[in-house]
């Protein structure tokens, strides 16, 4: 089985840089992985401080098989850093595992990714592996390590081939279809409330993103995700707070199973294991759960982030 690249984007967060590359090289297989790392440039000058301590950390990389850095004199941005950065890495490959600084993985992330990527990189229907699962309880008797997921991608340890990665349409050309459709808009929206919010912010360009094109390939394809049942990441980015993030933990996950280098790959979707996770994200964007949130991320504040 030949392994996928890994593909790590940073900026300008040298802690989490460095935590996620050290986890990363615990891996299983890490001594046998090519990894490229994306160090975007600053969007102005405060952040050239501490692109450059990125940077200092990742040019000390070891427990590879090799190590390339590229780095980026100005800003591109992350929507343009990834969409170029996978191109460039899967035109040569044909598939590749990506990550971005704040994800910590399990032992046996990239080992689960790349059986997962060679299982399935001949259905048709599957166009993405991922290696985050939330925290939701599953029926006991359910047998298989994955499931299928429509329309809903994950950005949080991803992978994926080349064949899927060149037919996305990033620019939407069949908005205005779509937009005058209320029957796509509401499958859209199925394995989430947010997603037809998300793709309008992106076409508006309020947002900077490129998973949510990626969704909506998947729908547009009839396609599907495949989710882990034990998550391989944790995300540890959700936890900050300040001036315009909210403190959440609702995705905070415990990597369990972190040895398990065999796995029992499903076959076909299973609709229970759907809505548990359908479940799980329309909570997210609920009332409920959004002033729980803000609640939290109040007293956060006043503890001081502590």
């Amino acid at each position: 089985m030949s392994l996928a690249p890994l593909i790590l984007f940073v900026y300008n967060r040298p802690e989490h840089t460095f935590n996620t590359l050290e986890a990363l090289s615990k891996n299983i297989d890490a001594d046998k992985t090519d990894l490229f790392i994306f160090s975007d440039g600053p969007k102005n000058e405060q952040a050239i401080q501490k692109i450059t301590e990125v940077r200092n950390v990742v040019s000390n990389v070891k427990g590879f098989n090799k190590v390339e850095i590229i780095t980026a004199e100005k800003n591109k941005g992350l929507a343009n850093s990834i969409i170029g950065g996978v191109t460039q890495i899967i035109n040569t490959y044909g598939k590749v595992i990506v990550l971005e600084d704040d994800l910590i993985s399990a032992p046996n992330f990239l080992v689960y990714m790349n059986k997962a990527l060679n299982f399935y990189e001949d259905y048709e229907k599957v166009f993405t592996i991922h290696g985050y699962c939330a925290d939701i309880k599953f029926p006991q008797n359910y047998k298989f390590d994955t499931y299928f997921v429509p329309t809903r991608i994950g950005s949080w340890g991803w992978g994926t081939w080349k064949n899927v990665w060149e037919t996305i349409d990033w620019n939407i050309n069949d908005r205005d279809t779509f937009f005058k459709d209320a029957v796509q808009q509401k499958e859209f929206n199925y394995m989430g409330n947010d997603l037809v919010k998300m793709l309008k912010k992106q076409l508006a360009n309020e947002i900077d993103t490129w998973d949510v094109q990626f969704c909506y390939h998947l729908l547009k394809n009839n396609a599907y995700s495949i989710y882990p049942v034990a998550s391989k990441i944790q995300n540890k980015g959700t936890g900050e707070v300040g001036t315009h993030n909210t403190y959440t933990n609702y995705f905070d996950v415990e990597l369990t199973n972190v040895n398990q280098v065999n796995f029992n790959f499903a076959v076909k979707p299973d609709e229970t294991m759907v809505k548990k996770l359908k479940s799980f994200l329309d909570y997210n964007d609920s009332k409920l759960n959004k002033i729980s949130q803000q609640i939290r991320s109040y007293i956060k504040i006043k503890m001081g982030n502590k």
